[in-house]
This record gives C-alpha cells, structure tokens and sequence, in this order.
C-alpha cells in the first residue's frame, strides 16, 4: 500500500491555495462593486452636466449656474476619490493572484512529487512481483528436476 510521507504538507498546501482562492474571488468582488460605484458617480455627473446645459438654454439665473458648475466640480472630485480607490483595489487584487498562483504553484510542485512517488511505488512493486514469479518458477523447476532425478534412480 502506497502511503506518501508528504501527504500533510500536501494537504496544507491545497488548504492554502483554496483560501487564497476565496481572497482572490472576495477581491474581484469589490473591485466589481467599486467600478460599479465609480460607474454609477460617472454617469449621475453626466446626468448633472446634461441638466445643466438644459438649464443654460432656459435662461437659468447666476445663482442656479453657481450650484451646478459648484456640485459637478464636487462630483468630479468625489470621481477621482472613486478611481483611486479602485485603483488600489486592482493593485490588491493583483497581489492576491499572485499569491494564489504561488500557492498553485507549490500544490502542483508536491502533487507532481507524489505522482512520480506512486510511479516508483508501482514500478518497485512490479520489479518485485517479477522476482517473487521467477523464484517462485526456479524452485518449481528444481523440484520437477529433483524429482525426475529421483525417478531415474530407481
């Protein structure tokens, strides 16, 4: 019976690599949320500058211009918060494949260690099963000699 002695390291490295998983999965989650929000910020600022062109052809007033040209440049800073934001997310979620492609990495390494393990572990056990056979067949062979032998002196 074939038994690794790695076997627990193996096991630990396939328990790392699935929560670097879960992290990496966990990442791409928030990345997807805050290009979403950064989005969403994008497309209520385009929405504003729409109502404020509509609002220059209506004859707004200084005041109404004021507010508008005042929260689209609130917005336009609130968007470049945003961008940071989710630049630095990506540049996490870059560190967290990495971490999980060394964590494959090290897994393959050991399982590809217990693949040519249990090859040896065959090819031992065949090399012996051969020798068991010819042995085995040798002193059968051995005994039909003595046999005869003893056959013939009588």
């Amino acid at each position: 019976m074939f038994k690794f002695d790695l076997q627990t390291v193996l096991d630990y490295r396939i328990n790392i690599e699935e929560n670097c998983l879960i992290a990496y999965s966990e990442q791409q989650r928030q990345v997807e949320i805050q290009r979403q929000v950064l989005q969403q910020m994008k497309d209520r600022r385009h929405g504003l500058t729409e109502q404020f062109v509509q609002k220059q052809n209506d004859q707004a007033t200084a005041e109404e211009i004021g507010m508008y040209v005042s929260y689209i440049r609130q917005m336009i800073a609130k968007e470049q918060q945003q961008t940071q934001v989710v630049r630095r997310a990506e540049a996490l979620l870059e560190k967290k494949r990495e971490e999980l492609m060394e964590a494959v990495k090290s897994r393959k390494a050991l399982e590809n260690l217990k693949e040519k393990k249990i090859q040896q572990f065959k090819a031992e056990t065949l090399e012996n099963e051969r020798k068991e056979l010819d042995e085995f067949g040798i002193t059968r062979f051995q005994g039909k000699v003595h046999d005869e032998e003893s056959d013939h002196s009588l």
